[in-house]
C-alpha cells in the first residue's frame, strides 16, 4: 500500500472531557476574537529573562536510557530589558481584554521576575483588582554559598473585576487541620466526630477536628517536579499537574474557560480538561505542541498546527475487519539526522520506528483530520504501540506522525473507503 503527504484544515479527537483547542503561534497573532470576555481562568507563565535558553529531553525508541536534548524555546537575554518590559504589557494587555467579568489572571513568575511583573500587572489591571501575591515554596537539592538558596516562584494573582470574581476556596482542601493543644473544650458529636469548642460573646463556636484545612497565600504542600518524577514529560520548566489544578478548582465553574497563552509542557491543559473545563492552549514552539497534544491523547481537543515539510517516507498498512479497520505502522524514516540536534546522540543506532515519538489514526473527511485513536511514546511507557483500530467511516484512512523532532505529517492511503 503506497502513503502519500495529505494536508487539512485541522486535527480534532472527540474523546473525553469538555474539549478543547491547541494552537501553534504566537499568543498576540492567534485569532482569539470570538472568546473576548468569554475567560474564566488565564494562567500566564512567560519565558523568563536573564536565563539560558530552555530544553526538551525527548525520550527516543524503546531503549533504556535513550533520549534526544531539544532546545525548546528562548528566553529573554539579560541586556534585552525594554523589550521584556513591552512584551509583559503587550501580555497583560491581551490577556485583560479576554476574561470575563468573573475572570482571574494567575501570573506565574520566578522570584527574580516578580519586580517588573508587579508594576506591569498593576498597571494594566489596576492596583485595586490585586488579590493575593502568592508564594510556591519548594525543595530542590544543592546549597548555595555566596546566598540564600531560592526555593520559590511568585504567583500573582489579579480580577479583572474583584468585586464580581468568582472565587471558591472549598474546591481546593488541602489536608485535614492538625491537632492542636489549646484551651478549648474537647468533646464528640451524637456520630462520634470530635470537636473543640469556645464560649464568647454569649456564642458557643465550634471547631471540628477533622474538618478540612485550606491553602493560605503560601502554598509548600505542592513538591517542584524533577526528571525521575512520574508525571515529566522531559520538558524544561514544566509545573505539576496538582499546581494547575488548585488555581483552575478555585476560580471556575464547570464548563469555563481556561487560557493558557504560552503553556510550554500543557499541565494547565489537562488540569483544566481533568477539571470539567474547556480549555485554550497557544505556544510558538512545536516542541510545545507536540508534548502538550500527547498528553492530550485521550482528551477531546483540536488542534491547529501547521504540518511538516520535511522529506520523509512513511510505510503502513491498513486492513478492513468487522466493524474496524485495523491500521499499523511498519517504517518511518525522515532525513534530519539527530545529531544536528544533539551531538551526543548516536542516530545510527535508531530503528526504522524510533524516530516517531506519537502517531494518531483517523478519517480525514472534508479537510478535518478526525483522530479514533492515539499510541505515544513516554518515559514509563517506551514502546510504540504499532497497531491501532479506526471504525469503518466515509472518508479515507489517514495517519498523523509526531516525529521525536517534533514535526508533524499526515499522510493518506491511496485507496478511498
Amino acid at each position: 500500500m503506497i502513503w502519500q503527504r495529505a494536508s487539512c484544515r485541522y486535527e480534532t479527537a472527540s474523546f473525553s472531557g469538555s474539549g478543547g483547542l491547541l494552537v501553534q503561534g504566537s499568543f498576540f497573532d492567534v485569532n482569539l476574537d470570538s472568546y473576548l470576555n468569554s475567560i474564566q481562568c488565564i494562567y500566564l507563565d512567560p519565558p523568563a529573562i536573564g536565563m539560558e535558553p530552555a530544553y526538551f529531553e525527548n525520550t527516543v525508541g524503546s531503549g533504556e536510557g535513550k533520549s534526544l536534548k531539544i532546545k525548546a524555546y528562548d528566553n529573554f537575554n539579560q541586556q534585552d530589558i525594554k523589550n521584556y518590559k513591552e512584551f509583559l504589557y503587550k501580555t497583560l494587555r491581551r490577556s485583560f481584554d479576554l476574561l470575563s467579568e468573573e475572570g482571574v489572571l494567575f501570573f506565574h513568575l520566578s522570584a527574580n521576575l516578580s519586580y517588573h511583573a508587579r508594576i506591569a500587572a498593576d498597571e494594566v489591571f489596576g492596583t485595586d483588582n490585586f488579590i493575593n501575591e502568592i508564594i510556591w515554596n519548594y525543595k530542590l537539592s544543592g546549597k548555595a554559598k555566596k546566598y540564600f538558596g531560592v526555593r520559590h516562584d511568585t504567583i500573582l494573582y489579579y480580577a479583572k473585576n474583584k468585586d464580581k470574581r468568582y472565587f471558591n476556596i472549598e474546591r481546593i482542601p488541602c489536608g485535614k487541620k492538625k491537632e492542636n493543644e489549646n484551651h478549648m473544650k474537647k468533646l464528640s458529636d451524637s456520630k462520634g466526630r470530635p470537636y473543640r469548642y469556645i464560649n464568647s460573646g454569649g456564642k458557643k463556636y465550634i471547631y471540628y477536628d477533622d474538618a478540612p484545612n485550606y491553602p493560605d497565600d503560601v502554598w509548600s504542600d505542592i513538591p517542584y517536579l524533577n526528571k525521575r518524577d512520574r508525571e515529566f514529560y522531559g520538558y524544561e520548566g514544566q509545573k505539576p499537574k496538582a499546581l494547575l489544578e488548585r488555581i483552575i478548582r478555585c476560580s471556575t465553574k464547570n464548563g469555563d474557560y481556561v487560557l493558557d497563552p504560552m503553556c510550554g509542557s500543557g499541565s494547565s491543559l489537562v488540569a483544566a480538561a481533568e477539571n470539567n473545563c474547556q480549555f485554550i492552549g497557544i505556544d510558538n514552539s512545536k516542541h510545545a505542541i507536540a508534548v502538550s497534544r500527547k498528553r492530550l491523547k485521550n482528551k477531546r481537543v483540536r488542534v491547529l498546527a501547521p504540518l511538516s515539510e520535511e522529506s520523509a517516507m512513511l510505510d503502513a498498512s491498513v486492513i478492513a475487519g468487522v466493524g474496524f479497520f485495523d491500521v499499523s505502522i511498519n517504517f518511518y524514516s525522515i532525513a534530519h539526522d539527530a545529531r544536528e540536534y544533539d551531538t551526543n546522540f548516536e542516530d545510527d543506532l535508531l530503528s526504522p520506528l524510533d524516530k516517531v515519538d506519537q502517531w494518531y489514526a483517523g478519517i480525514l473527511k472534508d479537510d478535518i483530520f478526525n483522530v479514533y485513536a492515539a499510541a505515544v511514546r513516554t518515559k514509563l511507557k517506551p514502546d510504540l504501540e504499532r497497531n491501532l483500530k479506526v471504525p469503518i467511516l466515509k472518508g479515507t484512512v489517514a495517519i498523523l506522525i509526531v516525529d521525536i523532532f517534533g514535526n508533524r505529517s499526515l499522510w493518506v492511503s491511496t485507496g478511498q473507503i
